[in-house]
C-alpha cells in the first residue's frame, strides 16, 4: 500500500464574469501554475514545487 502524498495546484491569474447562454460562468486565464506532487517527472524549482508561466499566444 502507497502512502498518501500531498497534491495540490495554485494559479495566478486573471478572471472574468460572463453570461453563456443565461447562466454565468467565471472564465479563469492563467499567467502562471505551480503545482507539486502531480507532475513526478516536472522541472522542480524549488523543494517539489513546479512552476510553468502560460503562454497564451
Amino acid at each position: 500500500m502507497h502512502p498518501w502524498t500531498p497534491r495540490d495546484v495554485k494559479l495566478r491569474d486573471s478572471a472574468a464574469l460572463e453570461d453563456e447562454g443565461g447562466g454565468l460562468r467565471i472564465r479563469i486565464v492563467p499567467e502562471v501554475i505551480w503545482s507539486w506532487g502531480i507532475d513526478p517527472d516536472a522541472e522542480k524549482h524549488f523543494a517539489s514545487v513546479a512552476r510553468r508561466a502560460v503562454d497564451d499566444g
